[in-house]
């Protein structure tokens, strides 16, 4: 292992939570992190779970709220995480044992994960010692922290199965490590936060409820019988008076990369991904894409974007 361990950082001033925020969004399908089809999944499930550890664009130290320390092994084959003293919003604590849980139940080929692909070509299983967890990988891989970026599952709400049901009851009523929520049968959510070791919420309850109609859901804002519009319409957009509503923009153009299919022709050739690379003006494509919205263009050094810590600069 490693001489020199990872390090975390986690909240320090605590907060009282207080207040309730409503806001309108679309409607989940699941509560449950493993079973995220939609970005309405995703969206509700970031406000119920942390991830384990997750990599931010303006430090080289992960985010993780659960985790104290963690060791990379000299071949990059092993990941060895100590917990730090956390606990799931019903009091029970975040163990070690829930992070092999939530990996066995993402190799578990029995559990529909939509996005668990990529992780069963790479994560091998993951074993308990004391207060630590050790995840194992089929090969030695570049970072193994960046295949940590997945919610936990509370091992104690399941069994010893790593069979998750995709009915199970966590679809629908989910305990998280950030917060406890409800989805009802209408498409509302509640969740309900409290401080804990790993959080110190200023906000006590979100009310979340479904989109209506673009008229009704404006006038609901205007009046302020909600607090916000995720997702906003652009219909409605030009029916706000801005000087009372504020609007953020975010922008979500990026452009990455261009993929080619190498394992069909005519693309399975060399010289031909080679001619289609040589003709193909990259500039053209980002300045069509992104002039108007007044980005900066940056050009990138590897797979990675100028925001990402790992972005080589020279």
């Amino acid at each position: 292992i490693s001489a020199e361990p990872g390090s975390c950082t986690r909240p320090t001033v605590e907060t009282q939570p207080s207040g309730v925020v409503r806001f309108v969004d679309e409607a989940p399908t699941t509560l449950n992190p493993l079973y995220a089809r939609t970005a309405a999944d995703v969206r509700a499930q970031e406000l119920i779970f942390f991830r384990l550890l997750t990599a931010t664009a303006d430090s080289v130290q992960p985010d993780c709220r659960l985790v104290d320390h963690y060791t990379t092994s000299d071949d990059n084959r092993q990941l060895r995480l100590t917990m730090a003293p956390s606990r799931w919003l019903d009091g029970a604590e975040v163990t070690a044992s829930d992070v092999c849980f939530t990996v066995d139940a993402i190799l578990d080929t029995r559990n529909p994960v939509p996005w668990a692909a990529s992780h069963r070509r790479v994560l091998e299983g993951c074993s308990v010692e004391g207060a630590q967890a050790v995840v194992r990988f089929q090969h030695p891989v570049y970072n193994p922290v960046a295949w940590m970026a997945f919610p936990l599952l509370p091992a104690h709400m399941f069994g010893s199965d790593s069979l998750v049901p995709t009915d199970h009851a966590m679809s629908k009523t989910a305990t998280g490590t950030r917060s406890e929520a409800i989805l009802f049968d209408d498409g509302r959510v509640t969740y309900r936060v409290q401080n804990t070791p790993q959080s110190h919420p200023h906000i006590g309850r979100l009310e979340q409820q479904p989109p209506t109609t673009l008229e009704a859901d404006a006038f609901a804002l205007v009046r302020g019988s909600v607090d916000g519009i995720i997702d906003l319409a652009p219909a409605i957009r030009t029916r706000l008076n801005k000087a009372t509503v504020h609007i953020e923009d975010y922008d979500l153009r990026t452009l990455w990369f261009i993929l080619f299919d190498s394992r069909h022709p005519p693309l399975d050739g060399l010289l031909v991904r080679k001619a289609v690379r040589a003709s193909l003006d990259r500039e053209v494509f980002a300045w069509t894409l992104l002039r108007d919205a007044g980005h900066i263009l940056h050009p990138i050094s590897g797979p990675f974007s100028h925001i990402s810590p790992f972005y080589d600069t020279s």
